[in-house]
């Protein structure tokens, strides 16, 4: 198995399950298949009431979402095209609705036209990604990567969790509501809080309705179903007519839960329909302004091409629908949290002194987070912002954003606010490889600037705050090992987490610097996740070196669950030469979590270990006067479990006298993880030992077994007395080796 407790599935079982990877192989016959699906849904939207039909596949969409959760295997097994449906097709529904320039009509539709129309929803998406010409026919990579793009822009959402959504944009437009008051006439981290008291309006009312449903379905008496009928009459005049005309057939008990059901389903649309005056009544008439600047009217987009729903949805920045003088429909509330930047640039574009503030407040929030957040997550460590330094050789002055020292180990986070262009996100060429080099590699070669600045100068390296000139004390003394990120607002997920991708379409070579690159709302997800001082500093270790280890095309969420299932223990050898790709990895870090208060609480999230290897690693990290203690935790923490455990049953044999001393006095591991060799020794031995002959002995162990057997980095050497009453350890030693 190449990685423990994760399960191997051959690719081509995913093709072969999928309803419609059959019907087309060629990019003009899923054309044909995409002009009839969209022709179909349009047909059905003029025949129905548009916005009913979009609120119905919206709830039944959350329904199959639920039952996957349920069922996270569900991707295996032959299912039903209707289960396929994701937000961004309920988007392109949206934009299709707002073609039709006819009045709705209210003809509700049936169970079985409904059943017609939902495979072609997915269908139409499906097609649409299948469809487009093939550029690059002799560069299959190259060209893998362009539709991989363009599957991105169609189907990727929700850059943050909801929570850090709201409190990330919230505090960017906190830093600029004084000016856009001035030049807008509203706040517009105001308007933002607003939209999502309304997003939290319409969950209520969809909890109300179901719970309704639920009632109805379940009544228990004639009574218990009257109540969700009289429920579903008085929120949707068509339901009323419908009951007035069917009550008098209705005698048993499960005729009026039936009934009950048959008017819920023609009260969809009500958890979505705003009414202007109530919202006029609760934030102001400027409110209900805005609202109408982020609205489309029906017909509207009579004229565009729905093909171009797909990469750039009209929907994305103006979410509501103005049904009329009266009310809005808001089908689709998460697009607040899905196109939060969208949403709002717009109106801050053109007006350039808005521009520049906005700008401006992206890279502080960005730099203020990133260091905040990770001076949370590693109390122990030291974190500075805006460090600066100056080259010897060329006399430049250079800036680096977040500098974190903890033990011996430095991480550099280098902070990206740009966005991405429009452009880009479509597959244009030209605009991504410069999207690649400015958000992605940049980043990486500031980092390796400074990295190298280090190493040349050592004790001597000049470094200080910008905005204070105070000097930076990092204790270069004694050799550091250093770790380099990009983190970013927004990104490309999996397709810009691995190095491959942009090597592959030119934007970075064979031997450019490069640093994993996050999004802020990763690093936020792996600091709630990681909830333990350790936990998150040695995912960072193992994050950082992970493409030295593996090759692999996952987003930050993928790798994270991995981690958490089995602290990323991958086997090397089996992987070498192949790509890893992750599946449906990551409902893991899906299902929400409050991050504890105290990060020092002591736990190791993801590697299963036994008790005296907790104890034995809680024991190092409590011990504050053990300088190289992260060192330590880092050489354990990187053997295979089942390593770990063989090492704790031999010492077991050898106090209880089963081990005899000519099978040696030594144990010696190791683990290789990319160009790093992590060894651990444990020396055993009857007689106590000065400090002194201690750590002469570890010295012997590390040089003469660690390195010159094993070519080792990083040695951590344990000393166990067999009298010894520790229950963990007797002696710990930590050398750093220079590898031949």
């Amino acid at each position: 198995m190449v990685m423990h407790g994760v399960d191997v599935i051959d690719p081509e079982i995913l093709e072969i399950h999928h309803p419609f990877a059959a019907l087309a192989d060629t990019p003009d016959g899923w054309r044909s298949i995409f002009n009839t699906s969209i022709q179909n849904v349009r047909k059905f939207l003029q025949i129905h009431d548009g916005f009913a039909i979009i609120a119905k596949c919206t709830n039944q969409a959350m329904a199959v979402e639920a039952w996957r959760k349920e069922n996270p295997r569900w991707f295996l097994e032959k299912h039903e095209p209707y289960e396929l449906i994701e937000p961004a097709d309920l988007e392109i529904m949206q934009a299709l609705a707002l073609m039709q320039t006819s009045p709705p009509k209210a003809v509700p539709a049936s169970p079985g036209s409904m059943h017609r129309l939902l495979p072609e929803i997915p269908k139409c998406a499906f097609a649409f990604a299948h469809m487009q010409p093939i550029r690059y026919k002799e560069n299959p990579e190259r060209e893998r990567i362009i539709r991989r793009l363009r599957l991105q822009t169609m189907r990727y959402r929700n850059i943050f969790v909801k929570e850090d959504c709201e409190t990330v944009f919230r505090s960017i437009l906190q830093q600029i509501d004084d000016l856009a008051l001035k030049e807008l006439g509203v706040k517009l981290s105001e308007i933002f809080s607003i939209l999502i008291a309304v997003a939290s309006m319409v969950e209520i009312r969809l909890n109300e309705y179901a719970d309704k449903v639920r009632d109805g379905l379940q009544a228990k008496s004639e009574s218990d179903a009257l109540r969700s009928i009289d429920f579903f009459c008085s929120i949707s005049p068509i339901a009323s007519r419908a009951w007035s005309k069917c009550k008098k057939h209705c005698h048993a008990v499960e005729d009026f839960r039936w009934a009950a059901f048959q008017l819920s389903e023609l009260c969809h649309t009500w958890p979505y329909m705003l009414d202007k005056a109530s919202i006029r009544h609760l934030y102001g008439n400027d409110t209900i302004e805005f609202f109408e600047k982020l609205s489309i009217r029906p017909g509207e987009l009579a004229s565009a091409d729905p093909e171009h729903f797909f990469m750039n949805n009209p929907v994305w920045r103006r979410p509501f629908v103005e049904v009329d003088e009266l009310t809005l429909f808001l089908p689709l509330p998460n697009l607040f949290y899905g196109f939060p930047f969208q949403i709002f640039e717009q109106l801050i574009a053109g007006r350039p002194v808005l521009e520049r503030a906005y700008s401006d407040a992206r890279a502080r929030f960005l730099e203020d987070a990133i260091e905040t957040h990770i001076a949370t997550a590693m109390p122990n460590a030291k974190t500075y912002q805006k460090v600066m330094w100056r080259d010897d050789e060329s006399g430049i002055l250079y800036e680096n954003d977040v500098v974190a020292l903890i033990g011996n180990t430095i991480f550099l986070f280098e902070a990206k606010s740009g966005k991405l262009d429009d452009v880009a996100r479509r597959g244009g060429e030209l605009s991504l490889l410069r999207n690649f080099k400015e958000l992605f590699v940049e980043p990486a070669e500031q980092a390796l600037r400074l990295e190298r600045y280090l190493d040349k100068n050592g004790k001597d390296a000049k470094l200080w705050i910008k905005d204070t000139n105070e000097p930076l004390v990092l204790n270069l003394e004694k050799p550091k090992i250093v770790h380099k990120f990009s983190i970013c607002i927004e990104h490309f997920a999996a397709l810009t987490s691995a190095r491959h991708n942009l090597r592959i379409f030119g934007a970075i070579g064979e031997e450019d610097a490069w640093a994993p690159v996050l999004s802020l709302g990763e690093l936020m997800l792996i600091w709630r996740y990681l909830d333990t001082e350790v936990s998150f500093f040695h995912y960072l270790t193992r994050r950082s070196t992970l493409e030295e280890v593996v090759d692999f095309e996952g987003d930050e969420q993928d790798i994270l669950s991995i981690y958490l299932t089995n602290g990323l223990s991958i086997d090397a050898e089996k992987a070498e030469g192949r790509q890893l790709q992750f599946v449906n990895i990551d409902g893991i870090v899906r299902t929400g979590k409050t991050p504890r208060a105290d990060r020092t609480e002591f736990e190791i999230l993801g590697i299963p270990l036994s008790q005296y290897w907790r104890s034995t690693l809680e024991e190092i990290y409590r011990d504050a006067s053990l300088r190289h203690r992260f060192d330590i935790l880092q050489v354990v923490l990187n053997q295979h479990p089942h390593v770990l455990a063989g090492i704790e049953q031999q010492l077991r044999k050898w106090k209880r006298g089963l081990m005899s001393k000519k099978r040696g006095d030594i144990i010696v591991v190791r683990n290789t993880i990319g160009r790093r060799v992590f060894v651990l020794a444990y020396h055993l031995t009857k007689h106590p030992m000065s400090e002194g002959e201690w750590a002469e002995r570890a010295r012997t162990i590390a040089h003469n077994a660690a390195a010159a057997l094993f070519d080792a980095s990083d040695c951590a050497v344990v000393l166990r007395i067999k009298k010894s009453k520790e229950s963990t350890y007797d002696g710990v030693s930590f050398h750093r080796l220079a590898k031949r």
